[in-house]
């Protein structure tokens, strides 16, 4: 366990030294809109972007990055998505560890580590790094609830359900799939995860 840990830890600071050299790149396509979401406006003004035509993405992204702003004019908007892939290492690992074994998850944490586009969606200033966060923490812990069958971890799994629909829209996809995956291959869980999507809803 203790070496697997290290691994993990060693993929952690591979994934970041692959991803800080373009964490300073100017700003450009995508990341010019989240600039004029974040900087210059109030919280409020989020609001009326988002509402508007002139933002299509959900808001929860966009409000972590007004938290972040200030530590510098670029790596502030990217702050989110920087954390947000670093932290799907090794949530994919413990994903993989669940469902198909210990050496599986290894190597599936370590193609997140190494994928030039997980290293590209981890230095953009867009959501895309955070919804992948969010889709991994549902997956895990209805995987837990199912087993467990404890409160905590489905109300875990409708946060995190909640979470992904407010930072993407193309999350309901993997939310649909996890959902229809769960009412059918396990209907002794039909009741708790109706209740925790209801909630979510």
């Amino acid at each position: 366990a203790s070496g697997t840990a290290l691994l993990l830890a060693g993929l952690v600071l591979l994934g970041l030294a692959l991803r800080v050299p373009s964490f300073r790149d100017s700003l450009f396509n995508d990341d010019l809109s989240t600039n004029y979401v974040v900087n210059g406006f109030g919280v409020g003004n989020i609001f009326d972007i988002l509402a508007s035509d002139q933002e299509g993405t959900p808001p929860l992204f966009f409000l972590l990055t007004w938290l972040t702003k200030g530590f510098g004019e670029m790596e502030g908007l990217r702050v989110v998505s920087l954390l947000a892939g670093l932290a799907c290492i090794p949530l994919t690992y413990l994903l993989g560890e669940r469902t198909v074994g210990r050496p599986a998850g290894v190597v599936g944490a370590a193609l997140v580590a190494l994928s030039p586009f997980q290293i590209f969606y981890a230095s953009e200033a867009r959501a895309y790094a955070l919804m992948m966060l969010f889709c991994l923490l549902a997956t895990l812990a209805l995987l837990i609830a199912i087993e467990s069958g404890r409160t905590r971890w489905w109300v875990a799994y409708g946060l995190s359900v909640t979470a992904a629909a407010y930072t993407h829209y193309p999350s309901v996809f993997v939310l649909i799939v996890l959902f229809g995956w769960a009412f059918f291959a396990r209907p002794q869980a039909r009741k708790p995860l109706v209740l925790a999507n209801l909630g979510a809803a």
